[in-house]
């Protein structure tokens, strides 16, 4: 997603799920910050 200009919710589809608000909640849970901070740079 970091290194992409695909959507939020194309990844999610590609990686298998079917709702892309839980794949952000998962990786918000699971890595302490969200995507698109991430995606920013500003995860520190």
């Amino acid at each position: 997603y970091i290194n992409t200009d695909m959507k939020i919710y194309e990844i999610a589809e590609l990686v298998g799920y079917s709702d892309w608000h839980y794949l952000y909640s998962v990786y918000k849970k699971q890595l302490g910050h969200s995507m698109s901070k991430e995606k920013r740079g500003k995860t520190t």
